[in-house]
Protein backbone atom coordinates (compact mmCIF):
# COMPACT_ATOMS: atom_id res chain seq x y z
CA UNK A 1 0.00 0.00 0.00
CA UNK A 2 1.29 3.45 -0.93
CA UNK A 3 1.33 5.89 2.00
CA UNK A 4 1.95 9.63 2.09
CA UNK A 5 3.48 11.86 -0.60
CA UNK A 6 0.02 13.03 -1.69
CA UNK A 7 1.17 16.56 -2.52
CA UNK A 8 4.14 15.28 -4.50
CA UNK A 9 1.95 12.88 -6.47
CA UNK A 10 -0.57 15.60 -7.26
CA UNK A 11 2.20 17.84 -8.61
CA UNK A 12 3.74 15.03 -10.65
CA UNK A 13 0.33 14.25 -12.14
CA UNK A 14 -0.05 17.89 -13.10
CA UNK A 15 3.24 17.82 -14.98
CA UNK A 16 2.37 14.57 -16.71
CA UNK A 17 -0.98 15.92 -17.93
CA UNK A 18 0.61 19.13 -19.19
CA UNK A 19 1.16 18.76 -22.92
CA UNK A 20 4.72 20.05 -22.76
CA UNK A 21 8.24 18.86 -22.09
CA UNK A 22 9.26 18.89 -18.44
CA UNK A 23 12.61 18.35 -16.75
CA UNK A 24 11.98 17.30 -13.17
CA UNK A 25 14.70 17.02 -10.53
CA UNK A 26 14.05 14.74 -7.57
CA UNK A 27 16.49 14.14 -4.75
CA UNK A 28 16.65 13.01 -1.17
CA UNK A 29 18.56 10.67 1.09
CA UNK A 30 18.80 6.95 0.47
CA UNK A 31 15.84 4.98 1.85
CA UNK A 32 13.57 8.04 1.86
CA UNK A 33 11.21 6.57 -0.76
CA UNK A 34 12.05 8.41 -3.99
CA UNK A 35 11.91 5.31 -6.17
CA UNK A 36 8.70 4.12 -4.54
CA UNK A 37 7.11 7.52 -5.24
CA UNK A 38 8.22 7.46 -8.89
CA UNK A 39 6.96 3.93 -9.38
CA UNK A 40 3.57 4.90 -7.95
CA UNK A 41 3.43 7.86 -10.35
CA UNK A 42 4.47 5.77 -13.38
CA UNK A 43 1.74 3.18 -12.90
CA UNK A 44 -0.39 2.78 -16.03
CA UNK A 45 1.64 5.43 -17.87
CA UNK A 46 4.04 5.17 -20.78
CA UNK A 47 7.35 5.22 -18.98
CA UNK A 48 10.94 4.05 -18.96
CA UNK A 49 12.74 3.72 -15.66
CA UNK A 50 16.51 3.28 -15.53
CA UNK A 51 18.46 2.94 -12.28
CA UNK A 52 22.16 3.61 -12.82
CA UNK A 53 24.75 1.67 -10.86
CA UNK A 54 28.44 2.06 -10.13
CA UNK A 55 29.45 0.33 -13.34
CA UNK A 56 31.41 0.98 -16.52
CA UNK A 57 29.70 3.51 -18.80
CA UNK A 58 29.49 0.98 -21.68
CA UNK A 59 27.76 -1.52 -19.39
CA UNK A 60 25.30 1.17 -18.31
CA UNK A 61 24.60 2.07 -21.95
CA UNK A 62 24.00 -1.59 -22.83
CA UNK A 63 21.52 -1.95 -19.96
CA UNK A 64 19.79 1.30 -20.90
CA UNK A 65 19.52 0.18 -24.53
CA UNK A 66 17.99 -3.15 -23.50
CA UNK A 67 15.47 -1.40 -21.27
CA UNK A 68 14.37 0.98 -24.04
CA UNK A 69 14.09 -1.64 -26.78
CA UNK A 70 12.10 -3.95 -24.52
CA UNK A 71 9.47 -1.24 -24.23
CA UNK A 72 9.79 0.54 -27.59
CA UNK A 73 10.89 -2.19 -30.03
CA UNK A 74 12.75 -1.26 -33.20
CA UNK A 75 13.14 -3.29 -36.37
CA UNK A 76 16.51 -1.83 -37.22
CA UNK A 77 18.20 -0.75 -33.96
CA UNK A 78 19.65 -3.40 -31.66
CA UNK A 79 22.06 -1.27 -29.67
CA UNK A 80 22.42 2.50 -29.26
CA UNK A 81 25.78 4.11 -29.92
CA UNK A 82 25.50 6.50 -26.97
CA UNK A 83 23.02 7.93 -24.49
CA UNK A 84 22.21 10.85 -26.77
CA UNK A 85 21.02 8.58 -29.55
CA UNK A 86 19.00 6.55 -27.04
CA UNK A 87 17.27 9.61 -25.59
CA UNK A 88 16.50 10.98 -29.04
CA UNK A 89 14.91 7.63 -29.88
CA UNK A 90 12.67 7.95 -26.79
CA UNK A 91 11.86 11.54 -27.71
CA UNK A 92 10.45 10.38 -31.05
CA UNK A 93 7.94 8.28 -29.14
CA UNK A 94 6.95 11.29 -27.01
CA UNK A 95 6.07 13.72 -29.76
CA UNK A 96 2.32 13.05 -29.74
CA UNK A 97 1.80 11.34 -26.37
CA UNK A 98 3.31 11.96 -22.94
CA UNK A 99 6.08 9.64 -21.82
CA UNK A 100 8.13 9.50 -18.61
CA UNK A 101 11.88 8.87 -18.68
CA UNK A 102 13.51 8.42 -15.27
CA UNK A 103 17.25 8.35 -14.64
CA UNK A 104 17.53 7.15 -11.04
CA UNK A 105 20.86 7.59 -9.21
CA UNK A 106 21.89 9.92 -11.99
CA UNK A 107 25.12 10.76 -10.18
CA UNK A 108 26.61 7.43 -11.28
CA UNK A 109 26.10 8.36 -14.93
CA UNK A 110 27.71 11.75 -14.40
CA UNK A 111 30.64 10.15 -12.57
CA UNK A 112 31.28 7.73 -15.42
CA UNK A 113 30.91 10.41 -18.10
CA UNK A 114 31.55 14.01 -16.95
CA UNK A 115 29.94 15.25 -20.19
CA UNK A 116 26.62 13.52 -19.45
CA UNK A 117 24.89 16.63 -18.04
CA UNK A 118 26.22 18.79 -20.89
CA UNK A 119 24.81 16.26 -23.33
CA UNK A 120 21.44 16.55 -21.59
CA UNK A 121 21.58 20.33 -21.90
CA UNK A 122 22.19 20.09 -25.63
CA UNK A 123 19.50 17.49 -26.26
CA UNK A 124 16.95 19.39 -24.18
CA UNK A 125 17.60 22.61 -26.10
CA UNK A 126 17.56 21.05 -29.57
CA UNK A 127 15.28 18.01 -29.40
CA UNK A 128 13.16 17.64 -26.28
CA UNK A 129 11.41 21.01 -25.96
CA UNK A 130 9.07 20.14 -28.82
CA UNK A 131 8.06 16.81 -27.24
CA UNK A 132 5.81 15.73 -24.39
CA UNK A 133 8.60 13.88 -22.62
CA UNK A 134 8.79 14.12 -18.83
CA UNK A 135 12.50 13.73 -18.05
CA UNK A 136 13.20 12.94 -14.38
CA UNK A 137 16.71 13.13 -12.93
CA UNK A 138 16.72 11.48 -9.52
CA UNK A 139 19.60 11.11 -7.08
CA UNK A 140 20.58 10.28 -3.51
CA UNK A 141 23.88 12.13 -3.30
CA UNK A 142 22.55 15.33 -1.79
CA UNK A 143 25.63 17.48 -2.37
CA UNK A 144 25.91 16.33 -5.99
CA UNK A 145 22.25 17.00 -6.74
CA UNK A 146 22.28 20.44 -5.14
CA UNK A 147 25.54 21.63 -6.71
CA UNK A 148 26.01 19.71 -9.97
CA UNK A 149 22.36 19.40 -11.02
CA UNK A 150 20.51 22.27 -9.32
CA UNK A 151 23.42 24.69 -8.91
CA UNK A 152 23.81 27.74 -11.15
CA UNK A 153 27.03 26.30 -12.63
CA UNK A 154 25.27 23.13 -13.73
CA UNK A 155 24.96 22.61 -17.51
CA UNK A 156 21.23 22.05 -17.09
CA UNK A 157 20.69 25.11 -14.90
CA UNK A 158 17.57 26.87 -16.17
CA UNK A 159 16.25 23.75 -17.93
CA UNK A 160 14.42 22.23 -14.99
CA UNK A 161 10.72 22.95 -14.71
CA UNK A 162 10.26 21.43 -11.24
CA UNK A 163 12.31 20.09 -8.35
CA UNK A 164 11.32 17.86 -5.45
CA UNK A 165 13.37 17.36 -2.31
CA UNK A 166 11.87 14.26 -0.70
CA UNK A 167 11.95 14.52 3.08
CA UNK A 168 11.54 11.76 5.69
CA UNK A 169 8.01 11.15 6.94
CA UNK A 170 6.62 13.29 9.72
CA UNK A 171 5.13 11.51 12.71
CA UNK A 172 1.60 11.67 11.26
CA UNK A 173 2.78 10.16 7.95
CA UNK A 174 4.79 7.50 9.77
CA UNK A 175 1.79 6.64 11.92
CA UNK A 176 -0.26 5.88 8.80
CA UNK A 177 2.45 3.56 7.51
CA UNK A 178 3.10 1.76 10.81
CA UNK A 179 -0.50 0.74 11.54
CA UNK A 180 0.41 0.41 15.21
CA UNK A 181 -2.19 -0.50 17.82
CA UNK A 182 -1.77 2.76 19.73
CA UNK A 183 -0.52 6.32 19.27
CA UNK A 184 2.17 5.70 21.89
CA UNK A 185 3.48 2.66 20.03
CA UNK A 186 3.53 4.57 16.73
CA UNK A 187 5.32 7.53 18.29
CA UNK A 188 7.98 5.35 19.91
CA UNK A 189 8.66 3.57 16.61
CA UNK A 190 8.97 6.90 14.76
CA UNK A 191 11.13 8.36 17.54
CA UNK A 192 13.65 5.53 17.21
CA UNK A 193 13.51 4.78 13.47
CA UNK A 194 12.79 8.26 12.15
CA UNK A 195 10.86 9.00 8.99
CA UNK A 196 12.61 6.75 6.47
CA UNK A 197 9.87 4.51 5.01
CA UNK A 198 12.25 1.57 4.56
CA UNK A 199 13.24 1.72 8.23
CA UNK A 200 9.63 2.02 9.35
CA UNK A 201 8.66 -0.99 7.25
CA UNK A 202 10.96 -3.11 9.43
CA UNK A 203 8.89 -2.40 12.54
CA UNK A 204 6.76 -5.29 13.80
CA UNK A 205 3.56 -3.90 15.31
CA UNK A 206 2.92 -7.22 17.07
CA UNK A 207 6.02 -6.76 19.23
CA UNK A 208 6.94 -4.25 21.94
CA UNK A 209 9.44 -1.43 21.44
CA UNK A 210 12.05 -3.43 23.36
CA UNK A 211 11.47 -6.51 21.19
CA UNK A 212 11.72 -4.46 18.02
CA UNK A 213 14.97 -2.85 19.12
CA UNK A 214 16.51 -6.22 20.00
CA UNK A 215 15.14 -8.16 17.02
CA UNK A 216 15.30 -5.49 14.32
CA UNK A 217 18.32 -3.37 15.28
CA UNK A 218 20.61 -5.25 17.66
CA UNK A 219 20.33 -8.59 15.85
CA UNK A 220 23.38 -8.87 13.61
CA UNK A 221 21.49 -10.40 10.69
CA UNK A 222 18.92 -7.64 10.16
CA UNK A 223 18.73 -4.88 7.55
CA UNK A 224 18.89 -2.15 10.20
CA UNK A 225 21.76 -3.55 12.23
CA UNK A 226 24.58 -1.76 10.40
CA UNK A 227 22.50 0.52 8.20
CA UNK A 228 24.04 3.84 9.42
CA UNK A 229 27.56 2.53 8.75
CA UNK A 230 26.57 1.19 5.34
CA UNK A 231 24.82 4.44 4.36
CA UNK A 232 27.80 6.60 5.36
CA UNK A 233 30.30 4.34 3.59
CA UNK A 234 28.26 4.75 0.40
CA UNK A 235 28.42 8.53 0.66
CA UNK A 236 31.79 9.39 2.19
CA UNK A 237 35.49 8.92 1.50
CA UNK A 238 36.59 9.02 5.16
CA UNK A 239 33.70 7.33 6.96
CA UNK A 240 35.61 6.58 10.19
CA UNK A 241 36.06 10.29 10.95
CA UNK A 242 32.39 10.97 10.30
CA UNK A 243 31.43 8.05 12.53
CA UNK A 244 33.39 9.67 15.35
CA UNK A 245 31.68 13.04 14.83
CA UNK A 246 28.19 11.53 14.91
CA UNK A 247 29.08 9.51 17.99
CA UNK A 248 30.43 12.64 19.70
CA UNK A 249 27.25 14.61 19.04
CA UNK A 250 25.02 11.68 19.99
CA UNK A 251 26.81 11.38 23.33
CA UNK A 252 26.23 15.05 24.18
CA UNK A 253 29.24 16.86 22.73
CA UNK A 254 27.22 19.38 20.78
CA UNK A 255 29.53 22.44 20.59
CA UNK A 256 32.01 22.89 17.76
CA UNK A 257 35.07 22.95 20.03
CA UNK A 258 33.92 19.83 21.87
CA UNK A 259 33.50 17.95 18.60
CA UNK A 260 36.85 19.10 17.21
CA UNK A 261 38.63 18.10 20.41
CA UNK A 262 36.96 14.67 20.37
CA UNK A 263 38.09 13.86 16.80
CA UNK A 264 41.50 15.56 17.12
CA UNK A 265 41.11 17.98 14.21
CA UNK A 266 38.98 20.90 13.02
CA UNK A 267 35.49 19.54 12.39
CA UNK A 268 34.12 22.30 10.14
CA UNK A 269 34.45 20.60 6.74
CA UNK A 270 33.13 17.28 8.03
CA UNK A 271 30.20 18.86 9.85
CA UNK A 272 29.20 20.75 6.70
CA UNK A 273 29.25 17.50 4.74
CA UNK A 274 27.01 15.79 7.29
CA UNK A 275 24.67 18.78 7.17
CA UNK A 276 24.48 18.49 3.36
CA UNK A 277 23.59 14.83 3.75
CA UNK A 278 20.74 15.67 6.14
CA UNK A 279 22.24 13.69 9.02
CA UNK A 280 23.41 16.59 11.20
CA UNK A 281 22.12 20.12 11.56
CA UNK A 282 23.40 23.28 13.14
CA UNK A 283 21.02 24.86 15.63
CA UNK A 284 21.13 28.48 16.68
CA UNK A 285 18.87 29.98 19.35
CA UNK A 286 15.88 31.60 17.69
CA UNK A 287 16.61 35.30 17.26
CA UNK A 288 20.39 34.84 17.06
CA UNK A 289 22.45 35.13 13.89
CA UNK A 290 23.62 31.87 12.24
CA UNK A 291 27.18 32.77 13.22
CA UNK A 292 26.25 32.91 16.91
CA UNK A 293 28.79 31.34 19.26
CA UNK A 294 25.89 29.74 21.06
CA UNK A 295 25.20 27.48 18.08
CA UNK A 296 25.26 23.74 18.66
CA UNK A 297 25.07 20.64 16.46
CA UNK A 298 22.65 17.75 16.69
CA UNK A 299 22.06 14.51 14.83
CA UNK A 300 18.84 15.24 13.04
CA UNK A 301 18.27 11.72 11.74
CA UNK A 302 16.60 9.86 14.66
CA UNK A 303 17.84 6.40 13.72
CA UNK A 304 21.43 7.60 13.31
CA UNK A 305 21.13 9.35 16.68
CA UNK A 306 19.79 6.18 18.28
CA UNK A 307 22.37 3.92 16.65
CA UNK A 308 25.40 6.02 17.59
CA UNK A 309 24.06 6.75 21.06
CA UNK A 310 23.50 3.11 21.97
CA UNK A 311 24.51 0.50 19.39
CA UNK A 312 27.90 1.99 18.56
CA UNK A 313 28.78 2.36 22.25
CA UNK A 314 27.77 -1.20 23.02
CA UNK A 315 29.01 -2.84 19.85
CA UNK A 316 31.28 -5.29 21.69
CA UNK A 317 28.20 -6.66 23.47
CA UNK A 318 26.48 -7.15 20.13
CA UNK A 319 29.49 -9.06 18.84
CA UNK A 320 29.25 -11.32 21.88
CA UNK A 321 25.53 -11.88 21.15
CA UNK A 322 24.59 -10.03 24.36
CA UNK A 323 21.75 -7.99 22.88
CA UNK A 324 19.53 -8.31 25.96
CA UNK A 325 22.38 -7.10 28.16
CA UNK A 326 23.08 -4.12 25.90
CA UNK A 327 19.42 -3.16 26.06
CA UNK A 328 19.18 -3.44 29.85
CA UNK A 329 22.51 -1.67 30.54
CA UNK A 330 22.61 1.11 27.94
CA UNK A 331 19.21 1.61 26.36
CA UNK A 332 16.57 0.97 28.98
CA UNK A 333 17.90 3.46 31.60
CA UNK A 334 18.10 6.24 29.00
CA UNK A 335 15.39 5.56 26.41
CA UNK A 336 12.77 7.87 27.95
CA UNK A 337 15.21 10.79 27.73
CA UNK A 338 15.79 9.95 24.07
CA UNK A 339 12.05 9.77 23.41
CA UNK A 340 11.59 13.07 25.24
CA UNK A 341 13.77 14.91 22.76
CA UNK A 342 11.85 13.39 19.85
CA UNK A 343 8.66 14.53 21.56
CA UNK A 344 9.90 18.11 21.25
CA UNK A 345 10.41 17.58 17.52
CA UNK A 346 6.91 16.17 17.21
CA UNK A 347 5.46 19.19 19.04
CA UNK A 348 7.23 21.52 16.62
CA UNK A 349 5.84 19.56 13.67
CA UNK A 350 2.40 19.74 15.24
CA UNK A 351 2.52 23.52 15.62
CA UNK A 352 3.83 23.94 12.08
CA UNK A 353 0.90 21.87 10.76
CA UNK A 354 -1.49 24.28 12.47
CA UNK A 355 0.26 27.50 11.45
CA UNK A 356 -2.15 29.73 9.55
CA UNK A 357 -5.19 27.96 10.98
CA UNK A 358 -7.58 29.36 13.61
CA UNK A 359 -6.06 27.19 16.34
CA UNK A 360 -2.91 29.34 16.27
CA UNK A 361 -3.60 32.95 17.36
CA UNK A 362 -1.20 34.41 14.78
CA UNK A 363 0.88 33.34 11.79
CA UNK A 364 4.47 32.73 12.84
CA UNK A 365 7.38 33.07 10.46
CA UNK A 366 10.05 31.41 12.59
CA UNK A 367 10.07 28.54 15.06
CA UNK A 368 12.82 26.89 17.06
CA UNK A 369 14.48 26.52 20.45
CA UNK A 370 15.72 29.37 22.62
CA UNK A 371 18.52 29.37 25.15
CA UNK A 372 20.43 32.16 26.80
CA UNK A 373 21.21 33.97 30.01
CA UNK A 374 18.66 34.71 32.70
CA UNK A 375 19.87 38.09 34.05
CA UNK A 376 17.80 37.77 37.20
CA UNK A 377 18.99 34.33 38.24
CA UNK A 378 22.37 34.74 36.52
CA UNK A 379 22.12 31.31 34.93
CA UNK A 380 21.44 29.71 31.56
CA UNK A 381 17.83 28.93 30.70
CA UNK A 382 16.28 26.94 27.84
CA UNK A 383 12.86 27.07 26.26
CA UNK A 384 11.80 24.06 24.20
CA UNK A 385 9.80 25.94 21.56
CA UNK A 386 9.49 29.59 20.60
CA UNK A 387 7.61 30.76 17.51
CA UNK A 388 7.16 34.38 16.48
CA UNK A 389 6.76 36.87 13.67
CA UNK A 390 8.01 40.37 13.00
CA UNK A 391 5.31 41.88 15.18
CA UNK A 392 5.06 41.68 18.96
CA UNK A 393 3.53 38.20 19.15
CA UNK A 394 5.24 35.03 20.35
CA UNK A 395 4.17 31.50 21.08
CA UNK A 396 6.16 29.91 23.92
CA UNK A 397 5.92 26.21 24.73
CA UNK A 398 7.47 23.58 26.96
CA UNK A 399 7.34 19.82 26.38
CA UNK A 400 7.44 17.12 29.05
CA UNK A 401 7.73 13.40 28.31
CA UNK A 402 7.10 11.42 31.48
CA UNK A 403 4.46 9.08 32.85
CA UNK A 404 3.52 11.23 35.86
CA UNK A 405 0.94 13.97 35.55
CA UNK A 406 2.44 17.41 35.01
CA UNK A 407 2.20 19.62 38.08
CA UNK A 408 2.06 23.31 38.76
CA UNK A 409 5.83 23.72 39.17
CA UNK A 410 6.44 22.94 35.51
CA UNK A 411 3.86 25.52 34.46
CA UNK A 412 5.40 28.10 36.77
CA UNK A 413 8.76 27.53 35.06
CA UNK A 414 7.10 28.17 31.70
CA UNK A 415 5.65 31.48 32.91
CA UNK A 416 8.98 32.52 34.41
CA UNK A 417 10.96 31.65 31.29
CA UNK A 418 8.46 33.38 29.03
CA UNK A 419 9.60 36.68 30.57
CA UNK A 420 12.96 36.17 28.82
CA UNK A 421 11.34 36.45 25.38
CA UNK A 422 11.20 40.09 24.18
CA UNK A 423 7.61 40.18 22.91
CA UNK A 424 4.67 42.04 24.40
CA UNK A 425 1.93 39.63 23.29
CA UNK A 426 2.76 36.08 24.41
CA UNK A 427 0.77 32.87 24.09
CA UNK A 428 1.78 29.99 26.38
CA UNK A 429 1.38 26.27 25.65
CA UNK A 430 2.38 23.18 27.59
CA UNK A 431 2.71 19.77 25.93
CA UNK A 432 2.70 16.70 28.16
CA UNK A 433 2.92 12.96 27.53
CA UNK A 434 0.44 12.50 30.39
CA UNK A 435 -2.36 14.62 31.79
CA UNK A 436 -2.15 17.39 34.41
CA UNK A 437 -2.86 17.65 38.11
CA UNK A 438 -5.95 19.59 39.19
CA UNK A 439 -3.72 22.28 40.67
CA UNK A 440 -1.91 22.62 37.34
CA UNK A 441 -5.21 22.89 35.45
CA UNK A 442 -6.44 25.64 37.78
CA UNK A 443 -3.16 27.51 37.39
CA UNK A 444 -3.35 27.17 33.60
CA UNK A 445 -6.79 28.80 33.58
CA UNK A 446 -5.52 31.64 35.72
CA UNK A 447 -2.46 32.26 33.50
CA UNK A 448 -4.20 31.50 30.19
CA UNK A 449 -1.93 28.54 29.36
CA UNK A 450 -3.13 25.98 26.83
CA UNK A 451 -2.63 22.45 28.09
CA UNK A 452 -2.17 19.70 25.51
CA UNK A 453 -1.69 16.02 26.23
CA UNK A 454 -0.38 13.25 23.99
CA UNK A 455 -1.73 12.17 21.57
CA UNK A 456 -2.51 15.56 20.10
CA UNK A 457 -5.39 15.87 17.66
CA UNK A 458 -5.36 18.29 14.77
CA UNK A 459 -7.16 20.86 16.90
CA UNK A 460 -5.81 22.89 19.75
CA UNK A 461 -8.74 24.10 21.78
CA UNK A 462 -8.40 25.66 25.19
Amino acid sequence: MFVGRKKELEKLEKYYNDQKFHCIIMYGRRRVGKTYLLQEWMQNKRSIYFAAEQQNFRVLLNKFSARILSQIPSGYIHQFEDFEQAIRYIAEAAIDEPMILVFDEVQFLAQQDPSFLSMLQNIIDHHLLSTKLKLVLCGSYMSFMESEVLGHKSPIFGRRTASFKIEPFTYMEAKELLKADSDLEAFQAWAVLGGMPMYLNQYNARQSLKENIINKILDKGTLLHNEPLFALKQELKEPALYFSIIEAISSGKSKYNEISTFIGTEAGYYLNTLIELGIVKKITPIGDKPSSRKSIYEVTDPFFAFWFRYVSRGYSLVEMEKQELLYSELIEPDIQKFLGYRFEIYCIEYLMSLNGRPEIPFVFTEIGKWWGNNPTKKQQEEIDIVAWNNNEEALIAECKWRNEKTGIKELEKLVMRSNLIPRSNKHLIFFSKSSYTKQAKDYAKEKDIRLISFPMSQTMNK
